[in-house]
């Protein structure tokens, strides 16, 4: 069972957790009893921060030093509410803009929310693409480069693009092509890309030698496109903004911070648990990264149209990120992608 504070507790906690969102640094106890405004003087708040330390929301980085507040404290902080419910108007307004104005497929869109966010929250931005399987067939063209190479280009929901060059055992004609769509787009328009799957491989299996020639070379075709694979991509942008934050100026922090952002497997493993929750997810010390990059945090959100989310935007930053002005900017901007997805398709 945590640990349960009193009113005096809780709200020399909060003052010390926003003073450190401020600074970065340690608090000392004068500070804390000009901030906290309770008119006990610094040894009563040293009594008080003695305690808060040893119930694990406090630590003292030096013998002589202040104290700064644990990933506990920061649990405690967010479980209690502490970010408004809405975005100031002129971010709000920003990003709307922004968005609104974005060209292209659905990559391009995620690449400029994610050089966005960075911008205003001056923190790494990460944004994860969809998984394909996930995602619901809209329509298939074909482009005729030469009679046996043909361009594939799958179009999935939300605007996500899959393009493929296949070449062909035997010649075919811009009316072939126009068939094959036809009847791909009227048989799989709406399923996922699983299901396509799924489909393709029982009626190769099942049913090969029933099959005619036009049938089998508009799965084919079909096949070759849903099976390039379902690896996701992770946009970073804004790597130099965490590189500048003072918890993380020696040599050996900047090494495995640039290592983690390169290799991305424990970013994404994050970023699945927040498909998986619907919510927003705040990750913060041990939980959220390389253990041996202590003090860094992670904010992040779904996006996605009709009910399913396609992916994720969030936040990397140090533990004392102000949750209170990125958590409803995130919320925005997810929103918004959300809604451009809609409205595409």
């Amino acid at each position: 069972m945590p640990p349960v504070l009193n009113e005096r507790e809780i709200h020399i906690l909060t003052s010390i957790i926003e003073l450190y969102i401020e600074t970065a640094e340690p608090a000392g106890s004068r500070t804390v009893s000009r901030r906290s405004g309770l008119g006990l003087s610094p040894a009563s708040i040293r009594n008080v921060m003695a305690d808060l330390t040893d119930k694990g929301f406090l630590e003292q980085p030096h013998t002589s030093a202040g104290r700064v507040p644990t990933a506990r404290a920061f649990d405690f902080y967010l479980d209690r509410g502490h970010w408004p419910s809405t975005l100031p108007e002129a971010e709000r307004s920003l990003i709307l803009s922004s968005l609104g104005e974005a060209r292209g497929d659905l990559s391009d869109l995620l690449r400029q929310a994610c050089r966005l966010l960075s911008a205003i929250s001056h923190q790494v931005c990460m944004v994860m693409t969809p998984v394909q399987s996930d995602v619901r067939w809209k329509r298939i063209e074909f482009a005729l480069i030469k009679p046996d190479l043909v361009m594939v280009v799958l179009v999935l929901q939300g605007g996500l693009i899959q393009k493929k060059l296949v070449e062909l055992d035997d010649p075919v004609t811009p009316d072939d092509l126009t068939r094959y769509a036809n009847y791909l787009n009227d048989l799989f328009a709406d399923r996922t890309v699983a299901q396509v799957r799924a489909h393709i491989l029982a009626e190769t299996e099942s049913a090969r030698s029933a099959l005619s020639e036009f049938f089998s070379q508009a799965l084919r075709l079909a096949r070759e496109t849903v099976e390039t694979g379902d690896g996701r991509e992770l946009f970073v942008e804004g790597a130099l903004n965490i590189l500048s934050q003072p918890e993380f100026a020696g040599r050996e922090s900047i090494r495995r911070i640039l290592l983690m952002l390169e290799e991305r497997t424990q970013l994404l493993d994050i970023l699945d648990r927040v498909v998986a929750s619907g919510g927003v997810l705040v990750s913060l010390g041990q939980d959220a990264t390389d253990p041996a990059v202590p003090g860094l945090s992670v904010i992040a959100r779904p996006y996605g149209a009709e009910g399913t989310p396609f992916g994720v935007i969030g936040l990397l930053g140090p533990m004392r990120m102000n949750y209170a002005g990125l958590m409803p900017a995130i919320s925005c901007t997810a929103a918004a992608i959300s809604d451009i997805l809609r409205k595409r398709f």
